[in-house]
């Protein structure tokens, strides 16, 4: 978690996306790295940085894995409003797309994870 910090700050990058395509990383990463931003740095996500996780294709990997890393938007975002009333993702990038169905199917399943984040704002 401390690399998308030191992204940052140390070499100025402007965005921080974990990747969980083909990897085993943990589904929890994004929930572990909002609070290193806002306990640890003055950044506001959105304002001054922009994490983007990689969802898993349903198709080519399971849905399992991609509503996972879904959850974890979920929580990452209920946290960060709760910290300082700021969502801090906005965007999850689909890689590896074949179809349009597979992108609907993927939006369905936000919009499924969507009041589990148990409050007002949220995931759009």
């Amino acid at each position: 978690m401390s690399e998308a910090v030191e992204c940052v700050m140390k070499y100025g990058c402007d965005g921080y996306m974990p990747d969980y395509e083909g990897k085993t990383t943990p589904y929890r990463q994004n929930v572990r790295i909002v609070p290193k931003f806002l306990e640890g740095t003055d950044l506001v996500p959105i304002k001054d940085i922009f994490l983007t996780p990689g969802a898993p294709d349903a198709v080519h990997e399971n849905r399992f894995r991609q509503l996972m890393v879904m959850m974890s938007v979920a929580e990452a975002n209920y946290n960060a409003c709760e910290h300082s009333g700021v969502q801090a993702i906005t965007e999850l990038v689909h890689p590896m797309t074949s179809t349009i169905h597979e992108i609907m199917e993927s939006q369905q399943h936000m919009i499924d994870v969507k009041p589990l984040q148990g409050y007002g704002g949220g995931l759009q």
